[in-house]
């Protein structure tokens, strides 16, 4: 055996900056490994705790009270029960004298400023204003103020009809006598309009004060008639 067999194997040196970050790992490593769980689980409590607050937020903002309306004849015997915010078929005689008021509202013009802006607010009462016939009635009276009208000449309506064409759509008849300030006659003419209205139960005491009925005219078209 030669002399380069029989030396001995050395390790090799180890290097100290490797050895005492395997040390600095094995005594902090998993301390902070598990700091970093701590974390992720309490993050997590956190996100559960805000969830339950809304959902209690929102549960509590709820109303819990079903108003109900009881119909009763008039010896107190009841007659039918429904929920106050459902919306109820609206008697045709009601929906007739509903749209026979608007039309006399916003077509009739008055020498009586006061009376005039009161048929208007009642007339505004029954549009919303994210329908169509509300927009079209900014732009007639954008075009045609009752008040600067009502300086030289007064309008009469005089309702004719107010029939059903289907379950929503409306048909109204109508005449206009105009007149000027002293009372002499310029014109009759008959007027025409189909509306389609729907209704929604009011359930705040201000929509119940402007339109208890709950009755919104949703578009109109009107013409005069040759």
């Amino acid at each position: 055996m030669s002399d380069k067999e029989k030396t001995p194997k050395t390790a090799p040196a180890q290097n100290p900056y490797l050895a005492g970050r395997q040390e600095w790992n094995e005594r902090y490593g998993s301390h902070i490994k598990q700091a970093n769980q701590w974390k992720v689980v309490a993050i997590g409590a956190l996100g559960i705790a805000a969830l339950a607050v809304v959902g209690v937020i929102y549960l509590g903002s709820r109303n819990k009270f079903v108003p109900y309306v009881v119909e009763v004849d008039k010896l107190g015997t009841s007659l039918g029960v429904r929920k106050a915010d459902e919306a109820q078929a609206v008697d045709t005689r009601v929906m007739r004298a509903t749209l026979a008021a608007f039309v006399t509202n916003v077509r009739t013009v008055s020498p009586d400023a006061s009376l005039q802006k009161a048929m208007l607010l009642q007339a505004y009462g029954s549009l919303s204003n994210q329908d169509p016939a509300t927009t079209k009635l900014n732009e007639f009276f954008s075009k045609n103020s009752p008040f600067e009208r009502a300086q030289t000449e007064t309008v009469t309506v005089e309702i004719h009809s107010v029939l059903p064409i289907t379950k929503e759509t409306w048909q109204i008849e109508w005449s206009e006598k105009v007149t000027t300030r002293k009372g002499q006659l310029k014109e009759v003419a008959r007027w025409k309009a189909t509306g389609s209205v729907y209704t929604i139960p009011p359930t705040t005491e201000p929509q119940i004060l402007k339109n208890p009925l709950g009755i919104f005219l949703r578009d109109f078209d009107w013409a005069k008639q040759i």
